[in-house]
């Protein structure tokens, strides 16, 4: 079991650029539902006012043996006729350099419980 912790994202230009880089490659764009690259600055607005909604589902960078492998960003929702019911969609992006070696999964495991948690 690989050792996973998470570290809250910050609305920066640091951490924008970092996620943006990610998100960009060649890789993550063929799976994702947008295939369209982001571009600066456009991405920075995008990133400051829409990854970072309030209440307790920051984004997070996920972290192994404290570098930082990959980005997490939660979207809740109300469940259609379920009074009080949430549900959250959870986007998982995984830096290039780290896929294929079993992180992902302990990423998402990890995830979870810390979604239980809160």
């Amino acid at each position: 079991m690989q050792q996973i912790t998470f570290q809250d994202a910050q609305p920066t230009e640091a951490d924008a650029a970092m996620v943006m880089e990610w998100r960009n490659d060649p890789t993550t764009l063929k799976f994702s539902f947008h295939t369209e690259k982001k571009t600066w600055p456009s991405f920075l607005h995008e990133f400051c006012e829409q990854y970072f909604p309030g209440g307790r589902l920051t984004p997070l960078f996920a972290l192994h043996k404290g570098e930082r492998i990959g980005f997490l960003r939660f979207r809740p929702y109300r469940l259609a006729g379920e009074e009080g019911e949430e549900a959250v969609e959870v986007n998982v992006n995984l830096a290039p350099q780290f896929r294929g070696l079993g992180l992902g999964a302990e990423v998402i495991r990890r995830a979870t419980e810390l979604l239980m948690e809160r």
